[in-house]
């Protein structure tokens, strides 16, 4: 495995004191820091498997540099406002470094929604995205195996492990969030199980190893996962409504109005889920989760809106932060787009 370095600007306890404290920036500005981007391949064996897998990380954190080379995601998509092998701040919140980790879409990459990280590491947060070999944007001809449905999972748990294992960090609790296909990652990560009559389905005529029966049987909880945020995405089949008990941190579930929110209503009236609100963003398609572009809503306004809502949600539940209470339970409006409903 890759043991990346980075730079710490000394102790972290020197660092912490001589540097802005984020938490005194409001959630709907930038923090004070400027955002480091590094990229590298992890390879692990995935459980129960013979062959070794190979993925990206893309990895996003708090720094003082100013210009340098800007981030290519997957090798072809700049982000002029990333400093790539910046060098890393340090921990710059009392209680050590908050991580977030981020699933992306069917044939998506781990930059898909540069916006988001870009916002949570000029907070002082790190944040993690694995690119899903074999459901990559380069991965359209392949066949899609339905061992995806659960490497996906091991992906996100093998780049916390990446961040830990590059930053120094020991990481036991987590905020995730993922867009579509990323979506029903972050259900089934943090514990939502499998429908297992669904299962066997689909899984007819060999289409599943021994080895991803006994996957979908056991689950692929990871128990870092403190609070999830699924972005247009459920878990469909997959999980069925029972499937989601099985989850006990608190969940902030998006979607848009243009892209058929029916879905994320079912969950919010049948899954039983005690720890569940629910942001419906007015005028926003499907993308509005990742590049934006919906005839309904302008681009900036709806990442604002999510910038504002999965940095609340993240400061409230890993940071203990109070201030932001009001923007989660609804009494403090955003914007006019942002429909909220709390369980």
């Amino acid at each position: 495995m890759l043991t990346l370095l980075l730079a710490c600007s000394g102790s972290p306890e020197d660092s912490t004191a001589a540097l802005p404290d984020p938490m005194d920036y409001p959630v709907d500005q930038p923090g004070p820091y400027n955002v480091g981007v590094q990229i590298f391949d992890w390879t692990y064996t995935p459980t129960g498997a013979d062959e070794e897998r190979t993925i990206a990380i893309t990895l996003w954190y708090p720094t003082l540099d100013e210009g340098g080379a800007a981030a290519r995601y997957y090798g072809a998509f700049e982000d002029p406002y990333t400093s790539l092998d910046a060098e890393w701040v340090g921990s710059v919140h009392e209680g050590g470094v908050p991580v977030h980790v981020y699933s992306h879409g069917s044939y998506g990459y781990g930059g898909a929604s540069p916006f988001m990280s870009r916002h949570f590491a000029s907070h002082g947060w790190v944040v993690v995205a694995p690119d899903h070999t074999g459901n990559t944007i380069g991965d359209f001809d392949a066949e899609l195996p339905l061992s995806i449905r659960w490497w996906r999972a091991e992906d996100v748990s093998q780049a916390l492990d990446a961040a830990d294992e590059a930053l120094g960090l020991n990481t036991t609790r987590a905020l995730m969030s993922g867009h579509s296909f990323g979506g029903y990652t972050s259900w089934v990560t943090p514990g939502a199980t499998f429908d297992q009559d669904y299962i066997a389905q689909v899984c007819g005529d060999d289409a599943c190893t021994e080895n991803d029966f006994e996957r979908f049987a056991e689950g692929v909880d990871d128990p870092r996962i403190a609070a999830t945020i699924p972005m247009a995405g459920g878990g469909g089949g997959w999980v069925g409504t029972a499937g989601y008990q099985g989850i006990h941190e608190p969940v902030l579930m998006m979607s848009g109005s243009e892209d058929g929110p029916e879905t994320q209503q079912g969950i919010f009236e049948t899954s039983g889920l005690t720890e569940l609100t629910w942001l419906n963003i007015e005028g926003g398609c499907h993308q509005v989760f990742a590049l934006g572009q919906c005839e309904g809503i302008e681009t900036q306004v709806g990442f604002g809106i999510i910038n504002v809502y999965t940095l609340a949600f993240g400061r409230r539940h890993l940071l203990d932060d109070p201030t932001v209470q009001a923007i989660l339970d609804g009494s403090q409006a955003v914007d006019d787009a942002a429909q909220l409903q709390v369980r």
